[in-house]
């Protein structure tokens, strides 16, 4: 999934490389190129600025880090769990 294909799933705008494949989720400090990541407390700043990952979904109103890739979003941590549901495996049937 796209970096593109994934705000338009968020219903949410987002700056930086529109084209990036993202096909994993990480936290900020253990994220590479392909993963999603997102800061749900500002007490992670650091970490944000200083993150590998593909996309960081951030609270609208966060600046961002020039050159990196982010998803502004109302709730992070509620983004998270979409971004989850559309990147997890499918669920086994019971």
């Amino acid at each position: 999934m796209t970096v593109a294909d994934l705000a338009r799933h968020l219903d949410a705008e987002f700056e930086g490389n529109a084209s990036r494949l993202v096909r994993t989720v990480a936290t900020l400090d253990k994220a590479g190129p392909d993963a999603v990541s997102w800061l749900g407390d500002r007490k992670h700043i650091r970490a944000f600025e200083q993150s590998r990952a593909g996309v960081v979904l951030i609270p609208q109103d966060l600046e961002s880090v020039s050159g990196q890739t982010v998803i502004r979003v109302a709730d992070p941590d509620l983004a998270l769990c979409e971004v989850l549901e559309l990147l997890g495996p499918p669920a086994e049937p019971v």
